[in-house]
């Protein structure tokens, strides 16, 4: 998924003529679990997308897909500097670092106060 920022102060509409001609759909599917039951399911959706993408001044367009760089008016206007693309990469996972346990102290060391028994 891409995200785009409009980097010019002004409202932008761009064609969409490749994804229309090859009528580009996104599928996701999420691992969800049911609100009542918690029974763990997977849930699929499908988003189509349209002819045009409008942007507002400085406006960020969140989760369009990969495919959207290919087109050529969205390729132009990013080497013109019209859009910029925001996308933040994948985080990396740092190595998991294996940390042995603490050793238990053997025996547990006498208390430097005693208590006295009840004097009557």
């Amino acid at each position: 998924m891409v995200a785009l920022q409009n980097t010019i102060k002004r409202l932008v509409t761009y064609n969409l003529v490749g994804l229309a001609e090859r009528s580009v759909s996104v599928t996701t599917v999420q691992q969800v679990e049911h609100p009542r039951t918690g029974v763990p399911g997977t849930k699929i959706q499908k988003q189509r997308f349209c002819g045009s993408l409008t942007f507002l001044a400085s406006e960020i367009q969140s989760d369009l897909p990969d495919a959207i760089l290919a087109v050529p008016e969205i390729a132009a206007a990013i080497d013109r500097g019209d859009l910029r693309n925001v996308s933040t990469p994948a985080p990396v996972r740092a190595p998991e670092i294996a940390t042995a346990p603490l050793a238990a102290d053997p025996k547990p060391q006498a208390s430097a106060t005693h208590r006295r028994g009840k004097e009557k």
